[in-house]
């Protein structure tokens, strides 16, 4: 538990310490709260390169897609072959829901329609202008 106070206290010290050299840096006429928001805020810059994380979620969730969709597709298969042994009825609406429901996912998953949806989702949300609406 000593360690985490230290750690927080030599924190605080760091923060101090940086506001103090950016305040210093600041000229005169300048507002301090200003070069302090400039000069301590995160520099999103850093995150262009980093592209290839997404190869690292993007290969797990592909294998997973496809493992479903072969899945699905065996599945398909052994209902039709209990269908044909007598065991199963060709009439069974739940199993074909089911199995048009997820094959309906993985297309939308694999075609990229579903990432154009969340695109069309996000532009739509962000036209919206809430805050300067009158009212009648």
């Amino acid at each position: 538990m000593k360690k985490w106070y230290s750690i927080m206290i030599m924190s605080a010290v760091l923060f101090l310490v940086r506001a103090s050299m950016a305040m210093a840096a600041a000229k005169a006429n300048d507002n301090p709260i200003t070069t302090l928001k400039k000069e301590m805020g995160f520099n999103w810059g850093v995150l262009n390169n980093l592209g290839w994380l997404f190869y690292i979620i993007m290969i797990p969730l592909t294998l997973v897609v496809i493992g479903t969709l072969v899945f699905c597709i065996w599945k398909a298969a052994s209902f039709i072959l209990k269908v044909a042994r007598g065991k199963e009825s060709l009439n069974n609406k739940m199993f074909w829901i089911e199995l048009g429901v997820v094959i309906l996912f993985i297309f939308l998953f694999i075609s990229g329609a579903f990432l154009d949806i969340l695109e069309q989702i996000y532009n739509w949300t962000s036209n919206q202008d809430i805050g300067t609406g009158t009212t009648e």
